[in-house]
């Protein structure tokens, strides 16, 4: 009897050991990343964290005690953790119950300080968060139908609106003004600023607290956002000065304002030159300034790894803001990744006559006043 053998060739080849295992690495080490967020959500949402922060070490019994939570679950989450490397376990010998567990002070930093331009927790609960929306994700993959930001749920907005807290408040108005020259008189003679997609009103307070003299109109169309913004603006005493708005902006017709801003939103409309329109339209086609701030990116598409922003980029893109961009009739599913060459095209398109990046310190959004 003959027997021929066939050499196995193309894509049913198996690839060399090495390769395989270095790839099989790659998964394996966001699978733990995966877990580690996944994990943080929880020490986030039960107060471990804080708690470590700010009494530890503890046991898991005490970090049970201390936050009225269970303690397997607290023990089995401590020893995680610092598998994980996120808190340290002070005395691994010591019986299960007895182990100390500490959090650094940097990872304290990161973790618990929402006043800090280093608080990542926000971020990582959207990352979290996106995980229970993928079957409907899943399907308008199938489709091509969209998913709009109140359909992500609370976790993906408000975790969105407490990562950018810290910055509206306190950093946004202020760069603003010092590289926009035609800003500066707002501080003595005050204006009207309009603020689109405004969400939980951050943005609108922040504005409001700085330039002192101003009023602020601010817009978004999802309700609990314009329920949010309202509470803030409130609790912020600035009822006199900020109003928040359930209303598509371009439907606001007659009114003028010194300022109009749009900050990390356009790329998420599915109509986002409809919007540029109704930014230029009130700020009287050139009398007044617009304003957006969207993602920062590279110039061009790579298809290198290693661009650790722009890959996040993607990431969000993916789970939340292209869905979020496709969702209505004629959608321009932008996503994320709105390049400087989109802008330019959206903005020229909407009718202006160019774009200039205004050079504000943000190490992940980029700024762009947009010229009639």
């Amino acid at each position: 009897m003959t027997t021929t053998t066939t050499e196995t060739t193309g894509a049913s080849a198996t690839p060399p050991r090495k390769d395989i295992d270095t790839f099989k690495s790659k998964v394996l080490q966001a699978i733990l990343g995966c877990q580690a967020i996944q994990t943080a959500y929880l020490g986030n949402k039960l107060g471990w964290y804080a708690a470590l922060a700010e009494q530890g070490p503890l046991t898991s019994v005490q970090l049970a005690a201390t936050t009225a939570t269970d303690e397997r679950y607290a023990r089995e989450w401590l020893e995680m953790q610092s598998m994980a490397g996120w808190i340290t376990c002070e005395t691994a010998a010591a019986s299960p119950k007895e182990r100390l567990y500490s959090l650094d002070p940097a990872a304290a930093h990161v973790l618990t300080n929402p006043n800090s331009m280093d608080y990542m927790m926000p971020t990582a609960t959207v990352a979290a968060g996106f995980g229970q929306n993928l079957p409907q994700l899943l399907e308008a993959y199938k489709t091509g139908k969209g998913v709009s930001w109140a359909a992500l749920g609370l976790d993906a907005r408000r975790g969105a609106m407490e990562g950018t807290k810290y910055y509206f408040l306190n950093h946004l108005g202020p760069q603003l003004e010092e590289h926009i020259p035609a800003l500066k008189d707002m501080q003595e003679t005050g204006g009207r600023i309009a603020d689109l997609g405004m969400g939980s009103g951050f943005s609108s307070i922040g504005m409001a607290q700085h330039f002192t003299k101003c009023t602020v109109d601010a817009y978004d169309l999802d309700e609990v956002s314009v329920l949010d913004a309202t509470e803030n603006v409130a609790a912020a005493g600035l009822q006199d000065r900020v109003q928040a708005h359930c209303v598509n902006a371009g439907d606001v017709k007659g009114d003028h304002y010194n300022l109009v801003i749009a900050l990390q939103c356009i790329h998420d409309m599915a109509d986002p030159i409809g919007a540029l329109q109704a930014m230029r339209e009130l700020a009287g086609n050139g009398q007044g300034v617009v304003v957006i701030a969207d993602p920062k990116t590279q110039e061009n598409f790579t298809g290198k790894p290693g661009d650790l922003a722009e890959q996040m980029c993607y990431g969000f893109s993916c789970m939340c803001c292209l869905p979020n961009s496709m969702d209505g009739e004629n959608a321009a599913g932008t996503g994320t990744v709105m390049r400087p060459s989109t802008v330019r095209m959206f903005a020229q398109q909407a009718g202006y006559k160019e774009i200039e990046k205004v050079p504000v310190d943000h190490p992940f959004w980029c700024f762009y006043k947009l010229i009639v």
